[in-house]
């Protein structure tokens, strides 16, 4: 499994860096309605994009390294994968709390050295 930051990589050699186009992508504001649409489509309980989005928010302003939309969609499709859309809605409530711990607990590395 790969890891989920910056770490272990390597720029590219300029010989193999002139072979691709780079593009410099900013990054997303959470706040915004075409992020809360992106999380909403990916989600079979979509009215659970608006919280996850403001928990991410939260959870940005407190800490050194913020999460990115990648954690998030992550988050999105574990809720998804465990609560498909015919489930209670205690389930998906349950799923997002559990997908919420997952995501915001690997990405502080708890366990790494």
């Amino acid at each position: 499994m790969n890891p989920g930051g910056d770490f272990g990589k390597r720029e590219l050699s300029p010989a193999l860096r002139n072979r691709f186009t780079e593009i410099w992508v900013e990054a997303i504001d959470f706040a915004t309605v075409e992020a809360e649409n992106l999380v909403a489509s990916q989600l079979t309980w979509p009215v659970l994009a608006k919280p996850m989005l403001g928990a991410i928010m939260w959870f940005n302003r407190q800490v050194l390294h913020p999460l990115t939309i990648r954690e998030v969609l992550g988050w999105a499709a574990f809720v998804s994968g465990t609560a498909p859309s015919g489930a209670e809605g205690s389930r998906a409530a349950e799923m997002y709390i559990h997908g919420g711990c997952m995501v915001l607990v690997d990405s502080l590395g708890l366990g790494n050295q």
